[in-house]
């Protein structure tokens, strides 16, 4: 058995907002959307290789609570983090956590409209396994989850 492909869903308190973010700022694509009368939703494709899926509430009805803060993160493996920075950033993305480099690798964060903390890391080393262990257990020790 493979896995296809991985996406996380979560509702959005803006959902125009927060779709503008993935799109305008981080630039994933956006794919299958609909708008119906029990709600709207989309796919944002990050290159192919993962997807966000935000769920909004419908037109004209009460927003849907955004999933508490820290809940959960969003990790982007990326080949060169430098590069994504500078582009976040001409983007008009706000880092909120500064670029950190260690021996397994180097990452920094920013949060889209509902705080969801996203992390654009790039492993550095051969072991790859150890580089996702050794990130998870940084990013807890210094409080740096969304």
């Amino acid at each position: 058995m493979n896995i296809q492909e991985f996406c996380v869903a979560y509702n959005a308190e803006d959902f125009d907002k927060t779709v503008a973010f993935y799109t305008d700022v981080l630039e994933f694509s956006p794919g299958v959307s609909w708008d119906r009368d029990d709600g709207r939703g989309v796919f944002l494709s990050c290159a192919g290789r993962g997807a966000v899926e935000i769920f909004g509430a419908a037109r004209g009805k009460p927003a849907l609570a955004a999933p508490p803060r820290g809940s959960f993160m969003v990790v982007v493996l990326v080949e060169d983090a430098d590069a994504w920075q500078r582009k976040l950033l001409r983007n008009g993305a706000g880092i909120r956590w500064k670029m950190a480099t260690y021996e397994w690798g180097k990452y920094f964060g920013v949060v889209d409209p509902n705080e969801v903390g996203i992390y654009f890391m790039q492993r550095l080393g051969e072991d790859a396994e150890v580089a996702q262990a050794a990130l998870r257990a940084d990013l807890v020790k210094n409080g740096k989850t969304a």
